[in-house]
């Protein structure tokens, strides 16, 4: 991960929110994956 990576950002007030977005879309994926797999 680079070190400007909150440049991505459209607006930088709404960082949390790209950051919940981030780490939701990654449980999401997780979770699925998992549950495909029966670990759930």
């Amino acid at each position: 991960m680079s070190d400007d990576w909150h440049k991505d950002t459209p607006e930088p007030r709404h960082w949390l929110f790209y950051v919940l977005v981030k780490v939701g879309i990654a449980f999401l994926a997780f979770a699925l994956a998992a549950r495909v797999f029966g670990y759930i």
